[in-house]
């Protein structure tokens, strides 16, 4: 007689024949991968080697050591962009004139009333200045 199985119970089943068959992948993958032989130091290039070559004899035979050649410096040429053509040269814009309320600060900038306040206050007490100004020419 077969037994009857529970959702639960099939779903853990599933788990574990995923789980073994994943750790089975796992172990063929580990095992086909060879392994890599250790890597040569790199030769530094400021230092200036000397290659060895093995004879059979068991002696070291040295080959001279190489000699860096200088880079050579790249020429930079100058040169100068002459068209033949000018740009024509765009007329100056003329200033507009100052406005009415430009005209008043810089006068009530200058006078001793303002001066005599600290640099903070001045332009607070032109600014009133203006207003009582323009109230009175309502009027």
């Amino acid at each position: 007689m077969s037994k009857k199985l529970t959702f639960a119970q099939k779903i853990k089943m599933q788990k574990e024949s995923e789980e073994s068959d994943s750790e089975k992948l796992v172990e063929e993958k580990v095992e086909e991968k060879p392994k890599k032989a250790p890597r040569k130091p790199r030769k530094k290039k400021t230092e200036e080697v000397a290659e060895e070559k093995v004879v059979e004899g068991g002696s070291v035979e040295e080959k001279p050591k190489k000699e860096r050649k200088p880079r050579k410096k790249k020429e930079v040429l100058e040169c100068t962009v002459v068209s033949e053509e000018k740009s024509p040269e765009k007329p100056k814009k003329e200033k507009r004139p100052p406005s009415a309320y430009n005209l008043f600060v810089k006068d009530a900038y200058k006078s001793k009333e303002v001066q005599k306040l600290p640099p903070k206050e001045r332009f607070a007490k032109v600014a009133e200045l203006w207003h009582k100004q323009k109230a009175k020419s309502k009027k």
